[in-house]
């Protein structure tokens, strides 16, 4: 299991394969598990699978390791969104802080 055959997954609509797949891959590699594209896989998976909750503790984790990695913030809104949308404060800050960065 590979990140490469969680990326093919998650293009085939395959969301609960491509998280086994990324899970797997960072616990064969210890040294994935701190890196910031696999935590971001990681955390879209679970998005798309409807686990906002734990998508938006993923991508809080990918942004301690690097803050301005744009996907996770895009990520990490809509999980907000999900989360409580009627307050959607949360979401429309952390897709200005994105908007910032890719300004």
């Amino acid at each position: 299991r590979t990140p490469e055959a969680g990326n093919l997954a998650l293009d085939q609509g395959k969301y609960a394969e491509a998280l086994e797949h990324y899970e797997a891959a960072a616990a064969a590699h210890p040294k994935l598990q701190d890196s910031v594209a696999l935590l971001d896989n990681r955390a879209l998976a679970l998005l798309l699978l409807n686990r906002p909750q734990e998508c938006a503790d993923l991508t809080a984790q990918c942004l301690a390791l690097s803050p301005q990695f744009v996907p996770a913030l895009l990520h990490r809104a809509r999980a907000l969104r999900c989360l409580d949308p009627h307050n959607l404060k949360p979401a429309a800050e952390t897709l200005q802080t994105a908007q910032e960065l890719v300004a």
